[in-house]
């Protein structure tokens, strides 16, 4: 029997258990990026070590709470879901390096509890406003933090160099990759007139800096996908999608502004010399980079189209350039197959164009329409960037995409009535293969999280045995750990 909203949000209290996973949280979004390389080496590996305990947190916080799956799957979803999990695990069996198919049909678990807890978490009475909160902080401390050190940095006679500017993530590219996410959801965090003036104010100087760094960083993925996902608004979900574009546009167009003035007007107007390095000597070879991936993707789907080589195995076999093909199309299609990628990604399209229809019409229904179109095409700029990038790969970009479905779902979940209120009290579930998930995702993660700390104990960490001593810059080639590439 479903229940009113209104009738059981009330009987869910803040517990221990809650206050868990806000601080996992909370340290997530708001500290891991203000400070220096504590574990792991790098910024890269202290973020995946860090989603690693913050995904097992969500693991034993649903265990826990023994609460029911949220969302109601019909016949033809569970066939999709089940033919997808058959389909994944075959391909791992298949695959040459078995101990990192492991490893990602894992993460793949861990992610999906995390949207599985950040759904029960918003879909509860003023929980959502919480999390939107720390969601603010995290980006106004992290702009906070930028802008004290470019001023240190005016201050001192110095021009400044954006990308040293950069703190928190090894290459600006993988800010980059959360800001294609994160700029949208403030965007529309800006609309919902729920939280206070102050809060929405808040949030505005936080897509204003961060439009500054997105200029800074020429971060052309990021910059199209945002571009596309402004036009879609203003087109596809009338008054508030207008608004939405609008929010978008502007603080784009300040961003762009600001940086100009700061990294060109004020360094000429105080006769600074030092040149600004925009770009790293990399750069003008990305495209080229990215081209040769694509086709070593192509080139290993075609020596097995129907299984793939593996999840995680594309990064077996070394190359010049990246342990991943900076294309998550391509990534999935060389990795699980052409069965998997078709069944995969053709229910997606099914589903957004589904969706897109829904929020036409109900948008204005909903209790917070700007959080919940800013969530939707902050999605839709995900996969838009996946096109071009390894945001799906990088451990920030992960959670920040998991976040936003989470947060997407939950208020989709209100306005459609999905979700059956007593499943989300404290009581066991009559559904074993519910409780056979929850199991499987409890151990998975704490296993990950065991073989994380054994692994980032090492000088370079990485998953298998060491490789023969090479040159960092010849390593790094980023996929779960910063040094990318597998044990042989």
């Amino acid at each position: 029997m479903i229940q009113s909203y209104e009738a059981g949000r009330s009987e869910l209290s803040f517990g221990f258990f809650d206050g868990l996973m806000f601080s996992g949280l909370c340290f997530f979004i708001c500290a891991l990026f203000l400070f220096p390389v504590f574990v792991g080496g790098s910024f890269h590996n202290q973020a995946r070590i860090a989603q690693t305990f913050l995904f097992s947190l969500a693991a034993l916080y649903i265990a826990l709470r023994r609460w029911n799956l949220p969302l109601h799957l019909t016949k033809s979803a569970k066939l999709v879901f089940g033919l997808l999990v058959i389909f994944s695990v075959t391909s791992g069996v298949h695959a040459i390096n078995k101990a990192a198919s492991l490893r990602e049909l894992g993460l793949f678990l861990g992610v999906a509890g995390f949207v599985i807890a950040i759904v029960h978490i918003c879909f509860r009475s003023g929980f959502e406003q919480r999390l939107v909160k720390i969601i603010i902080a995290g980006w106004a401390l992290y702009s906070l933090k930028f802008l004290l050190m470019l001023a240190m940095v005016l201050v001192d006679g110095q021009r400044p160099n954006a990308w040293l500017l950069i703190s928190g993530f090894d290459n600006p590219r993988f800010l980059n990759h959360s800001q294609t996410i994160a700029l949208p959801l403030l965007a529309g965090i800006c609309l919902n007139k729920k939280l206070s003036f102050p809060w929405r104010g808040i949030a505005a100087f936080a897509l204003v800096v961060n439009f500054m760094l997105l200029a800074m960083t020429f971060g052309r993925a990021t910059i199209l996908a945002l571009l596309c996902i402004a036009v879609l608004s203003a087109l596809v979900f009338a008054e508030i999608g207008r608004k939405l574009a609008a929010v978008i546009i502007l603080a784009g167009m300040f961003g762009y502004l600001f940086f100009h003035l700061i990294f060109e007007v004020v360094p000429a107007w105080r006769d600074l010399s030092i040149a600004a390095q925009i770009k790293n000597s990399s750069e003008a070879g990305s495209d080229h980079s990215r081209f040769l991936l694509w086709n070593l993707a192509i080139e290993y789907f075609k020596s097995s189209p129907i299984l793939g080589v593996g999840p995680m195995n594309f990064a077996e076999f070394k190359n010049p350039k990246g342990a991943h093909p900076h294309n998550i199309y391509l990534q999935v299609l060389s990795e699980f197959g052409l069965p998997f990628f078709l069944l995969f990604f053709g229910s997606l399209v099914v589903q957004v164009v589904r969706l897109t229809q829904y929020l036409k019409l109900n948008l204005q229904h909903f209790a917070t329409s700007g959080i919940a179109l800013g969530s939707f095409l902050a999605l839709v700029a995900a996969a838009i960037d996946g096109i071009f990038s390894g945001n799906f790969v990088m451990p920030t970009s992960q959670v920040w995409i998991a976040l936003t479905l989470g947060l997407f779902l939950a208020s989709l979940a209100r306005q459609r009535c999905l979700v059956e209120l007593s499943g989300l009290r404290r009581q066991g579930s009559s559904n074993l293969l519910w409780r056979g998930f929850l199991v499987l995702l409890l151990c998975s993660q704490l296993w990950m999280a065991i073989q994380s700390l054994k692994e980032v104990m090492q000088p370079e960490p990485r998953i298998g045995v060491r490789s023969q001593t090479t040159e960092p810059s010849e390593l790094w080639r980023p996929r779960y750990w910063l040094d990318g590439w597998l044990g042989k």
